[in-house]
């Protein structure tokens, strides 16, 4: 068993989780799609937010509290939090925005164009 873990390193181990978050950004007529890989993750771990011009995505993993109880050999399934984020660029809301998951890939859909604010005046009086 001792041959298996020094035969797989902890640096190939580590670059095992490069594949998280994975990204596509797709033009798809007047829409701007984003799909990322979250495998593992439950709709209720992911949190969305828009900072600014800034779309921020978190996925919370947690370790359950049977498992540390167990005694690993090798333990490779991803616990921790990761993140992406993604500028979009002036003018938009969360009401521009639209997500779902699906088979562990999230789904972000967007305007190509956001609505132009209007100039609004304000009266002298």
């Amino acid at each position: 068993m001792n041959n298996l873990c020094e035969r797989n390193s902890r640096n190939n181990w580590l670059r095992d989780f490069d594949g998280m978050m994975k990204s596509d950004v797709v033009l798809n007529g007047d829409n701007y799609e984003i799909s990322v890989n979250m495998p593992g993750f439950k709709k209720e771990d992911v949190h969305i937010s828009l900072d600014g011009n800034v779309l921020i995505i978190k996925g919370i993993s947690e370790k359950k509290a049977d498992e540390e109880k167990k005694n690993y050999i090798r333990h490779e399934r991803f616990v921790g939090n990761v993140s992406r984020s993604f500028y979009l660029g002036d003018g938009y809301s969360e009401e521009d925005i639209t997500a779902k998951m699906e088979n562990g890939v999230l789904k972000i859909s967007f305007p190509k164009e956001t609505k132009k604010q209007e100039k609004k005046y304000i009266t002298i009086a």
